[in-house]
């Protein structure tokens, strides 16, 4: 209750004078909270004299709720999945067609992204993509892990030490994928089957939520063994413990991709633009990519990362992996609402 509370008290800053004066030299990243190195953002300032300040959402509901109540007011650019992006496009109004005079840097951009989501590239440029898996800690996890079935249907020493990410199209990825199903199932008795693998886990979960990737985080001090996870968190988690494994199970998972985008309510198009030109410069798309463990879209920044990143599997899955693999496309109607009410379910379950 205490996000939503917070997320209320923003919203009324967000139409105050104090939030929503025009500040020239001030633009306001809509984000997820440690998913843009201040190095980054310091360094923009310095060569174009723009303050970058972050405004951060704890889940996707939270996001979509701003952006619906706000229009993005008092807003310039924002980060997110990019099936949420496609749905953005169709409504309209929402991101800004990018001026490509004011973003060369983006002719860096792998073309190949283009293929799944036709048109988003002309609102939104992709900044870094992975794949979802499992992370658990090898040295309490005694069984052998590389199927959904191992975190879906676990075994006893497992109950109570599982966390799932709170979002969801990516809760039901592990279940549709055990079952066989797209990603992107929009039959209902596939649907329904995958429901039921997720309220047959549900006992032995602790929590639906982003879980920490510090040094405090559960899956270190151990709270937590098994965790529905990104691919990136488990190389953050590598820092403090080397029991931290992370395995893309044998059924195949789906590749993310995030977005960055002008809003349309934005009244510093200019500098967003900037700001979007600057961090596909092929130096500053490489930093990102290593200070953030996750694959660059980028095919010039490419060439600039070691060959110990580019050949890291959790960082660029294997060909075998991909060929498993598939992108999140947007689902709408009646099939977006069955999606929110099992996981509604389940939160409050």
């Amino acid at each position: 209750m205490l996000k939503y509370f917070l997320f209320s008290i923003f919203l009324v800053l967000l139409s105050s004078p104090a939030i929503s004066s025009d500040d020239d030299r001030t633009l306001r990243l809509y984000n997820w909270e440690d998913y843009m190195p201040q190095f980054v953002l310091d360094d923009f300032e310095k060569q174009t004299g723009y303050h970058v300040e972050q405004i951060y959402y704890a889940s996707d509901e939270l996001k979509e709720e701003l952006i619906i109540r706000t229009g993005g007011k008092g807003m310039d650019l924002i980060m997110g999945a990019s099936d949420g992006f496609m749905n953005y496009i169709s409504q309209g109004g929402v991101i800004s067609k990018f001026d490509p005079t004011l973003t060369p840097n983006l002719a860096h951009i792998d073309p190949s992204w283009n293929k799944y989501y036709p048109g988003l590239s002309d609102h939104a440029a992709p900044f870094l993509w992975g794949t979802l898996g499992i992370i658990y800690r090898k040295d309490l996890v005694k069984q052998h892990v590389s199927s959904w079935a191992d975190i879906l249907q676990p075994d006893e020493s497992l109950h109570g030490k599982i966390l799932m990410l709170q979002d969801r199209r990516i809760l039901f990825t592990p279940a549709l994928k055990l079952l066989g199903s797209s990603s992107n199932e929009t039959k209902y008795e596939n649907l329904q089957q995958a429901a039921e693998l997720l309220n047959k886990q549900q006992p032995h979960v602790a929590s639906y939520k982003y879980f920490d990737i510090s040094e405090e985080s559960e899956l270190i001090v151990g709270s937590i063994w098994m965790a529905l996870a990104y691919n990136g968190d488990a190389l953050a988690l590598r820092k403090y413990s080397d029991n931290i494994e992370y395995i893309v199970p044998k059924e195949g998972t789906f590749i993310w991709a995030d977005y960055i985008a002008i809003l349309e309510a934005s009244t510093k198009k200019p500098a967003a633009h900037a700001f979007i030109n600057y961090i596909n410069s092929p130096e500053i798309a490489a930093k990102l990519a290593e200070s953030l463990n996750y694959a660059s879209p980028n095919l010039a920044a490419n060439k600039l990362l070691s060959k110990e990143f580019l050949n890291d599997p959790l960082i660029y899955p294997p060909i075998a992996v991909i060929n498993k693999s598939e992108v999140l496309l947007p689902i709408k109607g009646r099939t977006m609402s069955y999606y929110n009410n099992i996981y509604t379910n389940l939160l409050v379950q």
